[in-house]
């Protein structure tokens, strides 16, 4: 893990439940931890179906090893949220980190 490439501040939020107004239960998303990772482009892909444009980005961010994040967590970074897909925790002799892989999409609906 090299220390000095972690330059991203990202903020992992957790999911918690609140009852609205009419007594029903919802729920949103709060700030859980918050962190400093490497960040780096997977994958783009663009595909047109029907009117819309969807834009997909898949990114990993490598951070130092946390076994409190879960799959139903979601990243926030630079204002843009990201799901998360898949998180590999790696425990070695001169690696204890983890990589979560994240998903962001984009539509736009043609003129």
């Amino acid at each position: 893990m090299k220390i000095n490439k972690m330059r991203h501040n990202i903020v992992i939020l957790r999911k918690e439940p609140y009852r609205n107004d009419f007594g029903e239960t919802s729920y949103t998303y709060v700030p859980f931890i918050r962190l400093k990772a490497r960040k780096q482009r997977l994958a783009n892909v663009t595909s047109t179906a029907a009117a819309k444009d969807k834009f997909t980005e898949t990114y990993r961010f490598i951070i130092r090893y946390n076994k409190n994040i879960k799959l139903d967590n979601k990243l926030e970074y630079n204002g843009e949220m990201y799901n998360i897909t898949h998180i590999n925790h790696i425990l070695e002799l001169d690696q204890c980190e983890s990589h979560i892989e994240c998903v962001k999409h984009e539509e736009d609906v043609r003129n």
